[in-house]
């Protein structure tokens, strides 16, 4: 990732923050809604955790959105070490002597249907949001991985990917890549003269400063 794609999702992640934290509250303490049974009031921990559920849930979906090779490894991470972990953490957080306010917060805010709905509202708007974004991408900003991507679903199909699996590549195939690349070949040669020609005048003027130094000396 060079630095415009790290400003990029650095300013998504922010935007996503500012949403989940304003709809949080719009929801729960803005309009005063009371959820379970008996009544109970949605405080700081209940509030907390739904912000956070829905940034887990966004944070996951984006990891998903954006892993180009899908092997058992990523499905096993992503599921069970990252989903499994966290609900696994925030029902015995208390047994464990971290927080008792969580698990407290957790029984009468996970009977409620309003925290599924604004769990759903969040996750769904920013995967919607994501998703449209990533086929603008797909379909005008195309780079060479996206390329190679959908030339290996076009191979293979959608799945897991087989590495024992040859990919036959016809002259089509060969005269497709080439006319894909060539403008990035292009590109890039370009930048490879502009860059040496710089470092050359760069150079002249380093020994024309050398030799006027020499000159006066």
């Amino acid at each position: 990732m060079n630095m415009k794609g790290y400003y990029w999702h650095s300013f998504v992640g922010f935007a996503h923050a500012v949403f989940i934290y304003y709809v949080s509250v719009a929801v729960f303490q803005d309009t005063n809604i009371l959820t379970g049974e008996g009544g109970y009031s949605v405080g700081v921990h209940g509030l907390s955790l739904t912000a956070f559920t829905a940034m887990f849930g966004i944070v996951t979906a984006r990891i998903v959105m954006w892993t180009r090779w899908w092997t058992s490894v990523n499905f096993f991470f992503y599921s069970v070490m990252s989903v499994g972990a966290y609900v696994l953490y925030i029902w015995i957080a208390e047994h464990m002597g971290i927080s008792a306010e969580v698990s407290e917060a957790l029984v009468p805010l996970h009977e409620s249907s309003i925290f599924w709905l604004t769990i759903l509202l969040l996750v769904g708007t920013v995967v919607v949001a994501d998703a449209a974004m990533e086929f603008y991408r797909m379909t005008y900003l195309m780079n060479g991985s996206d390329w190679v991507r959908a030339f290996m679903k076009e191979k293979n199909g959608h799945g897991w990917n087989d590495e024992n699996e040859d990919v036959h590549v016809s002259e089509a195939d060969l005269a497709r890549i080439e006319e894909f690349m060539g403008p990035i070949h292009s590109k890039h040669r370009a930048e490879d003269i502009a860059r040496e020609k710089y470092l050359e005048d760069v150079r002249t003027s380093a020994l024309a400063v050398t030799q006027r130094s020499r000159s006066s000396s």
